[in-house]
């Protein structure tokens, strides 16, 4: 789904182990967003979180939920 997702991984990535410097806690939250599954209310984080989730979707470059960020600043 990253490659899908997610334009920082380019096709081809998928079974590759691919570091990631974000902490577990951004990781997971960045991951509600490209894994089908409920994604998290971004009214509801803390800004500090707010923040390194916003980090982490432009490194990672998901742009859907780049606005969705941007709407809370």
């Amino acid at each position: 789904n990253l490659e899908t997702h997610a334009a920082a991984f380019p096709f081809g990535t998928r079974g590759k182990i691919v570091p990631l410097t974000e902490e577990a806690s951004t990781l997971e939250k960045l991951f509600q967003y490209v894994y089908p599954q409920r994604q998290p209310d971004i009214e509801l984080l803390a800004f500090d979180d707010l923040l390194k989730l916003a980090e982490a979707v432009e490194k990672y470059q998901v742009f859907h939920v780049m606005s969705a960020c941007k709407s809370r600043f």
